[in-house]
């Protein structure tokens, strides 16, 4: 028996123990858990709800590890040994130099200006990103810091009340407050991170799908889209799970093509990673997996390449070579092996979230957005969802990014209708035609998940009816944008008649003149994202700075959505007593001296219109006060009136003055 077959065994031993233990643990009493939680001053979390899903939950755990333990004592270990074994010697083979080194190669194999292009692209894409790391958080995630990330990292996973709780972004999030301190740039930086990793992990996935050329197109439309850059540098999970599912399938791709054992742990980490960021990864991974399932391998020695079939590896993750192993007739590819990774998925993931379910049950997904909602009001707001994120992912198209909004060429118009036309010649060329690649190093067939990635998700949504916010699609946006790589290159191939070589320089001065737009863009204002990219909350740190110098423990603050969270981000930052002695929102008592904070013009979609908004306006908006029933200021339950303090460039800061001798109503 190897040594890697004992520690199988053991292990094997420990589940059944474990699985033993979660079982006597799903009988205890409802009385002996409040007790064991009394010695920690919890005894009040023990519910009898949670200690029903507690119960559920070991149970299943229980059974889960009882079989496991008891197949691989008995069946299985010695072939898990053998996987082990193997894993650990892949790992010690690896050669990073070498990587490095054929990486380089790579790059430099189309010509001198394609990898200057590539460069440049990688360079201005981290460029654009940090453009927007500092300043003032956003309302999502000044509210994931607040109510999650800066508490004990088992309340801030445990806390799973709502779907602003991306528990991977949290994890990160709560991670680095610890490092660095309650930082702007430093609850951003995971999401920073894995916005700067997600362009060579699309590069390198779409050249050894698509071909270079679409490659570096595409990618240059991911490094200037402006959703992805606004998900690059707001810290919330979108960008982490659009990462994910190119992780994903590039390492089942690789482990589909060489049989390799760290590929599989990859594409399970990946997996399970996107898993955690949010659990949209269901429909991401829905389509790798039945692509998987139904795609055939068919083993082919390496061969030499022409011009535009250079041999690609994945540089982003360390690999040894794509080369397939044996001779093996073409089958089914690996057919028990991908259902049990799509199992192992799928378990440790709910595994993750078994916790977060046992404390919060399911009121996370009891929300407006997560509900099937009936065909007509579906239709009217999938629509405009579906619309606002091809207009959002898209806009930096050079032939229309310098007309003005005010001519005829409208920008909001054109770019997504020419996105749309680029993105359906892609799609046609995929279907029609395989792209120029090694078969060798990719699997041809993997050019359906652009098309079939979309498909699934945008028909599940459809199935559900629900109608998600556009950030929902921020996973499909390098797809979309690759595709549309595809489909600019196809017309460039057209529009020259299949001139390699003048295809080959067109290429890469297309791409340095769509970043040169996205660089100008960006650093302009041009094309915001989002209006609060252009200052909604901008005043929020100047007005928490003013209040420190003048509020007292007993003053209560009443300010409005979206400016409370941020808000109350910038006082805790401060070290203001939130939520002790100094209160924000809620009703007003006897005593208290109270502040408003409102902005100087009416909201609406979140730009300002030119209506003035009153303070009775403003005071009825605030959510959860119960100021409601007060329509101006003579109705407030003290006598006084209202003073402006302060005033910034969008907000205003008032403060109740009492009169004499003021007494309740």
């Amino acid at each position: 028996m190897s040594p890697y077959e004992k520690l199988v065994r053991r292990t094997a031993l420990i589940g059944i123990l474990c699985g033993i233990i979660l079982l006597i643990a799903a009988m205890l009493p409802l009385s002996f858990a409040r007790s064991v939680a009394g010695n920690f001053d919890h005894a009040s979390d023990v519910t009898s709800d949670r200690m029903v899903r507690f119960r559920v939950a070991c149970t299943m755990i229980s059974c889960l590890s009882l079989v496991l333990g008891v197949t691989f004592l008995k069946e299985r270990s010695a072939s898990i040994g053998a996987f082990v074994e193997s894993l650990l010697t892949e790992c010690r083979n690896w050669k990073p130099g070498q990587q490095i080194r054929r990486t380089h190669a790579l790059l430099q194999s189309p010509g001198t200006l394609y990898f200057v292009a590539f460069l440049t692209m990688r360079l201005s894409g981290v460029v654009m990103r940090f453009r927007y790391l500092f300043g003032a958080p956003q309302y999502d995630e000044a509210y994931s810091f607040v109510n999650f990330a800066r508490r004990p990292f088992y309340q801030a996973i445990l806390d799973y009340n709502s779907t602003n709780n991306h528990l991977l972004n949290t994890a990160f999030m709560h991670l680095c407050y610890l490092v660095f301190g309650q930082q702007d740039w430093a609850m951003r930086l995971p999401v920073l991170i894995a916005g700067i990793l997600l362009l060579p992990a699309s590069y390198f996935f779409a050249r050894k799908t698509l071909g270079h050329h679409s490659a570096l197109i595409g990618t240059a439309l991911v490094a200037t889209s402006p959703m992805l850059i606004h998900y690059s540098t707001e810290a919330r999970g979108y960008i982490m799970v659009t990462l994910a599912s190119f992780w994903t399938a590039d390492r089942l791709m690789a482990a589909i093509l060489g049989n390799r054992r760290i590929d599989w742990i990859m594409a399970l980490t990946a997996a399970v990673a996107g898993f955690m960021a949010i659990p949209i990864m269901i429909y991401p991974f829905t389509a790798i997996v039945l692509w998987a399932l139904f795609t055939k391998h068919v083993p082919q020695t390496r061969q030499t390449a022409n011009r535009d079939d250079v041999p690609v590896t994945n540089h982003l993750i360390p690999t040894f070579s794509y080369q397939p192993q044996g001779d093996t007739p073409s089958t089914w590819p690996h057919l028990t092996s991908i259902l049990v990774w799509t199992a192992s998925v799928l378990i440790l993931s709910l595994l993750f979230y078994i916790p977060a379910w046992v404390i919060s049950g399911t009121t996370a997904y009891d929300q407006r957005f997560t509900q099937s909602l009936p065909l007509t009001s579906w239709l009217s707001q999938y629509v405009p969802a579906l619309i606002a994120a091809v207009q959002h992912t898209s806009p930096f198209f050079p032939i229309f990014s310098f007309f003005p909004d005010s001519s005829y060429l409208r920008l909001e118009f054109f770019v997504p209708l020419a996105a749309i036309i680029f993105g359906i010649l892609g799609g046609f060329s995929l279907i029609l035609k395989r792209p120029k690649t090694d078969p060798s190093t990719s699997l041809t067939s993997s050019r359906w998940l652009f098309i079939l990635i979309p498909a699934i998700t945008l028909a599940a949504f459809a199935v559900q009816r629900i109608a998600p916010p556009p950030r929902i699609f921020v996973f499909l946006a390098p797809w979309w944008l690759l595709l549309i790589g595809h489909g600019i290159h196809q017309g460039i191939d057209l529009i020259t008649h299949r001139q390699i070589r003048l295809s080959e320089k067109i290429t890469p001065y297309l791409s340095l003149a769509i970043i040169l737009c996205g660089l100008l863009l960006v650093f302009t204002h041009t094309v915001p994202y989002y209006p609060v990219r252009n200052g909604l909350v901008q005043d929020v740190p100047d007005v928490a700075r003013f209040l420190k110098k003048h509020i007292q423990p007993n003053h209560r603050i009443y300010v409005l959505n979206p400016w409370d969270k941020p808000l109350e981000y910038e006082l805790i930052k401060l070290a203001l007593p939130v939520h002790q002695g100094l209160l924000l929102n809620g009703t007003a008592h006897p005593g208290e001296n109270l502040w408003l904070v409102k902005p100087r013009r009416k909201v609406h979609l979140s730009e300002y219109d030119s209506e003035v908004l009153t303070i009775p306006e403003a005071l009825k908006q605030i959510p959860g006060t119960g100021w409601g029933q007060f329509v101006d200021a003579s109705a407030l339950p003290f006598k006084g009136h209202w003073e402006m303090q302060q005033q910034w460039s969008q907000l205003e800061l008032w403060k109740y003055q009492r009169d004499n001798n003021s007494s309740v109503h």
